[in-house]
């Protein structure tokens, strides 16, 4: 009988090791890399939300109330400027009489109603830089346009975004 003695093979050679190493640093690598970007992603999506949470709120509001309203109070509004103030004047559900004040403050813009403070209608996370009312005015109708741009930022990345509206007063029509 003859028997055929073969030799076993124990661990790694020095080749399979390195190229194992090499494999697990790449993998490595690139699930850091997708992290990261992943990250940065989600720093940018929460920015834009931050920016059009802002956004949505005020010019819904500001529409609203421009609607509602009965006419502009010329004296107490600052039209036309970079940090503009617009003071409508109108009447409630009860024919009481009724005023609004939209105004920019430290980069929020602050709802104010009846000399009464309502409160911010923009996020803390955002920052309003400009917030510019015009009057518009035709033979049968007066109109407020409102332009305004919110800036927002997180780490290195900062977005700025620009927002247009425009509504008629309920009593100019």
């Amino acid at each position: 009988m003859y028997f055929v003695h073969t030799k076993k093979q124990k661990g790694f050679i020095l080749v399979e090791t390195i190229v194992y190493v090499i494999l697990i640093g790449i993998l490595c690598f690139t699930t850091v890399e997708v992290l990261i970007t992943m990250s940065r992603s989600y720093g940018r999506l929460r920015v834009s939300q931050n920016i059009n949470h802002s956004a949505v709120v005020t010019l819904e509001r500001l529409t609203r109330e421009i609607r509602a309203g009965d006419s502009i109070d010329s004296g107490a509004s600052t039209l036309n400027a970079t940090s503009g103030v617009l003071m409508l004047n109108g009447t409630d559900s009860g024919g009481n009489p009724r005023t609004v004040e939209f105004r920019l403050n430290n980069g929020i813009v602050d709802l104010t109603e009846n000399s009464v403070f309502s409160g911010p209608l923009t996020s803390t996370r955002a920052s309003t830089t400009k917030l510019l009312f015009r009057s518009l005015t035709s033979s049968t109708s007066k109109a407020v346009e409102v332009e305004m741009t919110i800036q927002a930022g997180e780490g290195t990345f900062t977005k700025t975004a620009k927002f247009y509206t425009s509504a008629i007063l309920r009593g100019s029509y």
